[in-house]
């Protein structure tokens, strides 16, 4: 026996008040891809706006004209801990930051305008002081020491 369906039944299914739509095909296919980006861009637009605030937070309260953010540090604030080791707990937030920091630093760029937004490896030297070994030889960075050298975004208004 065939299942019937009452027409006022049906109305209801599909009144205005629930908010439902017809979806293609073809529109079902990219919902997951579409969602997934929109979650990308909010998680990403979350770290521009701490880092936009501790970098403003920073200016007004130093003389200094540049500031460093450890993409290391924030994920251990994060996670506990991270490190870009796959076996490591917090791998996959900093694989996350890693993969979107030129979008990041896109963000960064538009609202700091003149200012130098990078990527930079950098080393914490005894003396508590972060050098930039971006371009130093591969050879010379197995001196510093690799858990030494973590990836800084970092602003320059000078």
């Amino acid at each position: 026996m065939p299942l019937k369906i009452e027409m006022n039944i049906l109305v209801d299914i599909v009144s205005p008040k629930m908010n439902l739509s017809p979806i293609s095909r073809e529109s079902m296919r990219s919902l997951k891809a579409k969602k997934d980006e929109a979650n990308r861009i909010k998680s990403v637009n979350e770290i521009i706006t701490m880092i936009y605030r501790s970098v403003v937070s920073y200016a007004e309260s130093r003389d200094i004209t540049s500031f460093e953010w450890s993409i290391t540090d924030h994920c251990k604030r994060t996670n506990g801990y991270c490190h870009p080791n796959p076996s490591h707990h917090g791998y996959e937030h900093y694989i996350f930051i890693i993969s979107n920091t030129q979008s990041i630093i896109q963000g960064l760029e538009s609202l700091f305008p003149g200012c130098s937004v990078d990527y930079k490896m950098m080393a914490r030297s005894p003396d508590g002081k972060i050098y930039d070994v971006s371009n130093m030889d591969e050879g010379a960075k197995a001196f510093i020491g690799v858990g030494q050298i973590q990836g800084y975004i970092v602003i320059d208004w000078s």
